[in-house]
C-alpha cells in the first residue's frame, strides 16, 4: 500500500510538471508572435568647406582672376548665402579702393543655382537648391583695363562671409 500511495504521489509530481511544462511553452509560443518596429533618427548635417583666402595680382590695364575650390554637403536642401564686408580697399590711409563694378565672382556648379555677382552686395545666395554633395569653382576676377588712376599701387582687400544652412 506504500508502494500505490508513493507511486500515486509521484504520478502526481510528474502531472503537475508536464501541466506546468506545457503552459510555460504555451505561453512562450504566444510571445513568439510579438513585433517590434525600429526607429531611426537621422540628424540634419551640414558642411561647408571653403579656403581662408585668394591672392589675384593685377596690373592696371589688364584683367586678372584667381579660382577657389567650395565643397558644401548637405541631407536636406541647402544654400550657401555671401556677405561682404564692402568694396576692395587699400590697407594704406587714406583708404583708397577698387570700385565694385570691377570686382566680379561666378561661380560653376552643376545642379545649383548659380549668380554672378558684383561687389559689394550685402548678402545673397550663391549656391542653392541642393542636396547632397556639390563641389563648385568660385572664380573672382578683377578688371582694371580702364583704371590706370582709381587703383594705385597697394594690397587691397575686403573679407567675404560664407554661410551654409538649410533652405528656407
Amino acid at each position: 500500500m506504500k508502494r500505490i500511495h508513493k507511486w500515486c504521489i509521484l504520478m502526481g509530481v510528474v502531472l503537475v510538471g508536464v501541466l506546468a511544462l506545457t503552459l510555460g511553452l504555451g505561453s512562450l509560443a504566444v510571445n513568439a508572435g510579438s513585433t517590434l518596429t525600429p526607429t531611426v533618427t537621422v540628424g540634419q548635417k551640414l558642411e561647408l568647406t571653403v579656403p581662408g583666402s585668394v591672392a589675384i595680382n593685377v596690373d592696371p590695364g589688364s584683367v586678372n582672376s584667381n579660382t577657389v575650390a567650395v565643397s558644401a554637403k548637405g541631407n536636406v536642401n541647402w544654400q550657401v548665402t555671401a556677405a561682404t564686408s564692402g568694396i576692395l580697399a587699400s590697407t594704406s590711409t587714406p583708404a583708397d579702393t577698387i570700385p565694385a563694378a570691377d570686382f566680379l565672382l561666378t561661380t560653376t556648379a552643376a545642379t545649383t543655382t548659380v549668380t554672378n555677382w558684383q561687389f559689394p552686395v550685402t548678402a545673397g545666395v550663391c549656391l542653392g537648391n541642393a542636396r547632397g554633395d556639390i563641389s563648385s569653382v568660385f572664380t573672382y576676377k578683377v578688371d582694371l583695363t580702364n583704371q590706370w588712376t582709381i587703383a594705385p599701387h597697394a594690397d587691397y582687400t575686403c573679407t567675404h562671409t560664407y554661410t551654409l544652412q538649410a533652405a528656407p
